[in-house]
């Protein structure tokens, strides 16, 4: 195959990895973050409305459901927000953290999950 055909058939490979990805920088997490408490560690302590307080429940009940050790399943959910940071997806990586938060707010690996989410943001 002729290099010029090689490098649009790589791009469209690697294209898909690039737009997964959501690196951040220090000034775009704080501006998205008042936006979206998501984003926010232990959602910015912000207050909930009842849908958000519902919706909390919920999927509580159904990670329990799947995974009925509130420990387990947080460590699985900050498992699955580093690896969420490892291939540079910032946002889901924070929601996954948060997530984790949420089944068990007395895990110390979410906040481990918080500071290497800091320490990976562009500065």
């Amino acid at each position: 195959m002729p290099i010029m055909l090689r490098i649009p058939c790589l791009l469209l490979v690697l294209l898909p990895s690039f737009l997964g990805a959501q690196h951040l920088t220090y000034a775009e997490w704080q501006w998205q973050s008042v936006r979206d408490m998501r984003l926010a560690p232990r959602y910015g302590e912000r207050q909930k409305n009842p849908e958000q307080l519902a919706s909390d429940s919920a999927f509580v009940a159904q990670t329990l459901a799947v995974i009925p050790d509130r420990q387990q399943a947080s460590d699985h959910l900050v498992d699955l927000g580093f690896e969420q940071l490892r291939e540079g997806n910032m946002t889901h990586a924070m929601y996954r953290f948060n997530q984790a938060y949420l089944v068990e707010p007395e895990n110390p690996a979410i906040y481990r999950g918080y500071g290497a989410f800091f320490m990976a943001l562009d500065r």
